[in-house]
């Protein structure tokens, strides 16, 4: 794509989810059903592994061993190992976005406090919570059970002003 290209076409937008086993990723039933109808040229959705960071979902189904390999969501270190990840592709690539939106829930939750704070595109950052977001502390929520709540779907396609 031409730089001409580039500052004629409208501004995308990354969508960040937090990756949980074979239940909640890339390709899985869940996945598909919720994002499917969400996907278009001007988003991108990326999962967010503990261990391995952000990957785009196009890349995640390519090397699905990912997400056999990811890491416990409830290690601390696993925690601050996505955080430290996700914080590097805020400043690396978080430039390239004018918005960025996390789903936050689950074990994930401390993620996103420890990475955005600070960064130069935490004023694009929007949060949508999933449920009840929850600490490290908390009882932990596995997969997102909440996501295909319609008060969910309602806050997101507000937040991607699709409603």
């Amino acid at each position: 794509m031409s730089v001409l290209e580039t500052l004629m076409s409208s501004p995308r937008t990354a969508l960040i989810v937090p990756v949980e086993g074979a239940s909640l990723c890339p390709g899985s039933d869940r996945w598909e059903a919720f994002f499917g109808g969400l996907r278009g040229t001007r988003l991108d959705v990326f999962g967010l592994y503990p261990i391995v960071g952000l990957m785009h979902e196009r890349d995640a189904r390519r090397a699905p061993h990912h997400v056999a390999a990811h890491g416990t969501m409830k290690d601390k270190a696993a925690i601050e190992e996505g955080a430290v990840r996700l914080r590097t592709w805020l400043y690396a690539d978080g430039p390239s976005y004018p918005q960025i939106v996390f789903l936050a829930g689950g074990p994930l939750a401390p993620i996103w406090s420890r990475a955005v704070g600070g960064t130069p595109v935490a004023s694009r950052v929007k949060l949508v919570s999933v449920g009840g977001a929850r600490g490290a502390g908390a009882a932990v929520m596995q997969g997102l059970p909440r996501l295909e709540n319609s008060i969910t779907c309602t806050r997101l396609l507000h937040v991607l002003g699709r409603a």
